[in-house]
């Protein structure tokens, strides 16, 4: 019988794999990512699951009956510019939209005329127009030619192009023109990859929907090498079962879906997290929650307001505005193997560079030379170098020494100083990503908790919060492999947006007609997966925004028959406070004209619940789980100290432990500085008073 759901997270350092049956026992492994296309390190994972319950990876894999990805390949193919040749086709008169773009200017810059030009995804050369024309209301104004087309598109592919975008002038409205190109390719080249406008991001705005098309050809290549041989790979060890892929906006995808529009799987892992801290939020009743997740290469935060995830259209990849919907992170390039660095007047600092998972820190012995963070962390004494990753991975303590020593010569430091300084800017770069996702958004970080996960959040949360005013900080169980364990508190979640422009008094009913068509195709996508009415759960709302305005909100709307007073009264009504709240009291236009400019239909393939269980509280005596005493170098006060360690295993509900301490995970570790409070509770989550 079927009784295990396993889902993995693939970072750029690690891989974390984390696993449930249906009692709601759960394990979490991890293992070193194996780039480029991580197979090794998912089967490695796989193992080390396998072990803690008896089985082979293969015995494993037939016992699962859900297998769940979350994976960063997307995002790294975009911000690394290594994507596939692409060509895009497109309507006559329409070949420089690429290169027009949104204007583009460096940070704090004021001059308009110091623009920085896009990259180029699509040679020049490599953007044709064709001779067709579809009116704004979707009436067919010139077809196009097909032998025009088919000699475009041989072109092309003489010039090399592995993919094609296809993006029509008001496509959105009327896509049959699109569909004959699309037909025409793939009848001539069945190996080329096509991606379509309104397949991909089938609403208004000429710019965005152009390129979320070439960027979903862009990656499409890759991400078909990754998934076809996962499938393989997993099909190797006797799992022949549909893989989930989580996609940007919470949900996850089959493998055809994710084929079918890659893009979709940007932020996969991250987002996985957020998820995850949703359902946490809702056990532990917590409605207010600000993550904190600090991997391998990046740290990563969002906001949870009200139990609800915030999402963000119009997604910005790098400098690229896309026109997709995703569930909003904020991040820094500042993790475990982010390089510490001087800059050119001489001063510290840490990251973006990641040594990654190959050749990874210095301290592994594997061939790193740079000082990074988790060197650092080794030097102040916060790590066992014989306990990292369970004791499966022995860090060298004098190779830690001798690169930081390196960098501490040259700023006329002690290593321990320079270490603590590295420390630091990690902290200090967390709070401005956090107020990026609060402060920025109207929300004021101390009203809300902050739940910290990935491998080494745990050593920095404490110092975050501080530096932030947060005054609650829960450390999950399951923490270190948290971005995993969301993977498994997903649901099925399938989107339609049509573009519909609706102002007051023009006549409420091709919205609603819209709206049963846009339920009926979601109705269909989540039943041909296996969902029944019972399982489904349907989300109507609406893009909304003051007539003359770029950007518009996101407001619900009632599952039911729209009337012009529910328009006029109840809609303009939530518009008016949702406006407020994102930008500030009495900032909305009293009497303002609005509209509507998108109609969007959301569907949720509603899982079982995933149980956690709880335990009964014991004593708060905290002797049983001490370990021994350590001399550590503290960050802020920059002076050595012997501290309690603590066996984070044998810590029971109800105990309190009192910082200055640390507290060790076989694969995390958790630090408390001096005054900082912790308690476990029945969950076996810490909570912490920073």
């Amino acid at each position: 019988m079927k009784k295990y759901r396993i889902g993995i997270d693939i970072g750029g350092t690690f891989t974390d794999g984390c696993m449930i049956d249906k009692e709601g026992q759960v394990w979490e492994a991890k293992a070193p990512s194996t780039p480029p296309f991580f197979f090794d390190g998912i089967i490695g994972c796989l193992g080390e699951l396998g072990k803690q319950v008896g089985l082979g990876q293969r015995a494993l894999l037939e016992q699962s009956e859900f297998f769940f990805n979350g994976t960063t390949i997307v995002t790294n193919t975009v911000v690394q510019l290594n994507g596939a040749k692409v060509g895009l086709i497109t309507t006559k008169g329409f070949r420089d939209t690429l290169r027009i773009a949104r204007i583009q200017k460096p940070a704090g810059e004021t001059d308009i005329t110091k623009c920085v030009p896009v990259p180029e995804l699509v040679e020049f050369e490599n953007t044709r127009e064709i001779d067709e024309r579809v009116m704004y209301g979707g009436e067919i104004l010139v077809p196009p030619n097909p032998d025009q087309v088919k000699q475009i598109v041989a072109e092309l592919v003489n010039n090399g192009v592995e993919a094609i975008a296809v993006v029509l002038l008001w496509s959105f409205e009327n896509p049959v023109h699109e569909f004959e190109v699309k037909k025409i390719i793939n009848e001539l080249y069945p190996d080329v990859y096509v991606s379509i406008s309104y397949e991909v991001h089938p609403v208004i705005r000429e710019y965005e929907r152009m390129l979320t098309t070439v960027l979903n050809a862009y990656v499409a290549p890759v991400v078909r090498k990754y998934i076809t041989g996962l499938q393989s790979r997993l099909k190797g060890f006797g799992f022949d079962r549909e893989i989930y892929l989580m996609h940007c906006g919470g949900g996850y995808l089959t493998s055809e879906e994710a084929l079918k529009t890659p893009m979709r799987l940007l932020h996969s892992g991250p987002v996985g997290g957020v998820i995850g801290a949703g359902q946490m939020g809702k056990i532990l009743q917590k409605p207010n929650i600000i993550t904190a997740d600090v991997g391998g290469t990046t740290f990563d935060t969002s906001l949870i307001y009200d139990f609800n995830y915030h999402q963000e259209s119009r997604a910005k990849i790098g400098r690229f505005f896309t026109g997709l919907t995703y569930v909003f992170v904020s991040a820094i390039g500042a993790g475990g193997g982010s390089v510490a660095w001087l800059d050119a007047r001489g001063a510290l600092r840490l990251g973006p560079k990641s040594t990654g998972a190959v050749p990874g820190p210095a301290c592994y012995d594997t061939g790193g030379t740079e000082p990074t963070l988790t060197d650092c962390c080794l030097l102040l004494g916060m790590l066992h170098p014989e306990h990292f990753l369970g004791g499966r991975l022995k860090l060298n303590p004098e190779t830690a020494k001798r690169v930081v020593g390196k960098l501490a010569a040259k700023l006329g430091w002690t290593a321990e100083k320079t270490a603590a300084g590295v420390w630091r800017l990690l902290v200090t770069g967390a709070g401005e990503a956090i107020r990026d996702v609060s402060i920025r958004r109207g929300h004021e970080p101390g009203n809300f908790g902050m739940l910290a996960y990935g491998g080494a959040s745990s050593l920095f949360a404490v110092d975050i919060c501080r530096e932030m005013g947060i005054r609650e900080l829960v450390i999950p169980p399951l923490a270190s492999v948290f971005s995993a364990f969301g993977l498994l508190m997903s649901d099925y979640k399938r989107q339609y947006v049509r573009s519909y422009n609706y102002r007051k008094g023009q006549g409420i009913g091709p919205v609603n007609e819209i709206y049963e068509d846009l339920k009926k195709n979601v109705r269909r996508d989540l039943k041909a997966v296996g969902f029944d009415d019972d399982h489904i759960k349907i989300v109507l709302e609406v893009d909304m925004r003051y007539i003359g305005q770029f950007f518009e909100l996101t407001i619900p709307v009632d599952d039911k028959m729209l009337t012009e007073t529910d328009f006029s009264d109840n809609i303009y009504r939530c518009f008016t406070e949702t406006y407020e709240k994102a930008y500030g009291e009495e900032t909305s236009w009293a009497g303002g004209e609005t509209e509507i400019i998108n109609l969007r239909v959301t569907g949720f393939g509603v899982n079982e619940n995933v149980v956690i269980r709880e335990f009964p509280l014991g004593e708060a005596n905290s002797s049983a789980c001490f370990k021994e005493k350590r001399k550590v170098f503290l960050p802020y006060e920059e002076h050595w100290a012997e501290i309690p360690v603590y066996a984070h295993e044998k810590i029971a509900p109800g105990m309190v432990i009192e910082g200055p301490a640390i507290i060790e995970h076989e694969l995390t570790t958790i630090f408390l500085p001096p005054e900082a409070k912790s308690k476990m509770d029945q969950r076996k989550a810490l909570v912490i008073e920073p």
